[in-house]
């Protein structure tokens, strides 16, 4: 599986797009190619990436001339504006891992976050930076704390 990622050229502009894409009530901003259009003029210097309304799986793609385009996210995956990135959407609070069933490795389910819940107290899933993904096990008399990431004593 192919992994799109913007990440790693505009990461810069990620944490301040994140703070000024909030409306004043605390919700996300979103944009199109219309009436509600980031790139002429470009709404921020050298930001080229904004999230699409209503479409998660969607994000809006400036070029330098101010043209707009709507780009979809691969297949599973939706926008990050955080990140300026498409990521697979998991909810990892309620989810157990393995790498046979339900992989979060490739890519991953929360971007760079490593470490996953198993699917028993004992359990967790190391993912590597290359998407491979290791079913492992706590030692003895300790069990996985996804708090902290690691094994703890019970």
């Amino acid at each position: 599986m192919k992994f799109l990622s913007f990440a790693t050229v505009f990461s810069i502009a990620a944490t301040a797009t994140a703070t000024r894409d909030r409306s004043k009530n605390g919700e996300m901003n979103c944009y199109n190619c219309g009436n509600k259009n980031p790139c002429d003029p470009l709404l921020t210097e050298g930001l080229f990436y904004y999230p699409r309304c209503n479409k998660p799986a969607k994000f809006v793609q400036c070029s330098d001339d101010g043209g707009c385009d709507v780009r979809p996210c691969p297949d599973g995956l939706v926008w990050d504006q955080s990140i300026l990135t498409c990521v697979r959407e998991v909810d990892t609070s309620t989810e157990c891992f393995s790498c046979e069933e339900n992989s979060p490795c490739s890519p991953l389910a929360v971007p760079d976050k490593y470490y996953y819940t198993g699917c028993t107290k004992e359990d967790y899933v190391q993912c590597s930076s290359s998407g491979s993904c290791y079913d492992m096990s706590c030692p003895s008399s300790t069990t996985w704390d996804d708090d902290v990431l690691s094994c703890v004593h019970k």
